[in-house]
């Protein structure tokens, strides 16, 4: 998952919790970064619920932010990071939705680290694991479009991880 260009990130997440505290560690869904040398400028990107928001982040700093996920239901987040985008490089869908748009300066960001991805905690380790179920993260090399987002906002994880069409992690 070297990714150094576009970047889609799509995922069903039903955490148990919903951090309300300013102070509380976020709900990490995915991220990458160097496993090693846990400073923030070594995190390519993470996804993560915090202060009641989902949360997008490179290298320490908040890329993107919004939405309001609740707890114990099955919500769809993506996130899509166009690199060659006029205006806002980086969108937040939440639920099948636009909900933000941000130019965040991703692209150097991205190519920057050789590492890993972890789903469901920080790349360092500090207790700030999912808790939750996470479903059907996808990693894509691209921008994926609005359409794009829209079918993966389709496949609902509440009724088909009961028929064993997706996996389950964290």
């Amino acid at each position: 998952l070297n990714i150094t260009d576009d970047l889609t990130i799509s995922v069903w997440v039903k955490p148990n919790v919903i951090n309300q505290s300013w102070d509380a560690n976020p709900l990490y869904i995915v991220t990458r970064g160097d496993t090693t040398n846990y400073t923030n400028a070594n995190k390519t990107y993470e996804l993560a619920i915090k202060d009641n928001k989902i949360r997008f982040r490179s290298t320490g700093t908040t890329i993107i932010d919004g939405g309001t996920p609740v707890a114990d239901t099955w919500q769809h987040i993506g996130i899509v990071f166009q690199s060659d985008a006029v205006g806002d490089d980086t969108l937040l869908y939440f639920n099948g939705s636009l909900v933000a748009g941000a130019s965040g300066n991703l692209g150097s960001a991205l190519d920057s680290v050789t590492a890993g991805v972890t789903i469901g905690a920080n790349t360092r380790g500090n207790n700030a694991n999912f808790e939750g179920e996470i479903a059907d993260l996808r990693i894509y090399a691209k921008a994926c479009d609005a359409d794009d987002m829209a079918a993966f906002y389709a496949i609902n994880p509440a009724t088909d991880l009961s028929t064993g069409n997706y996996g389950k992690y964290a």
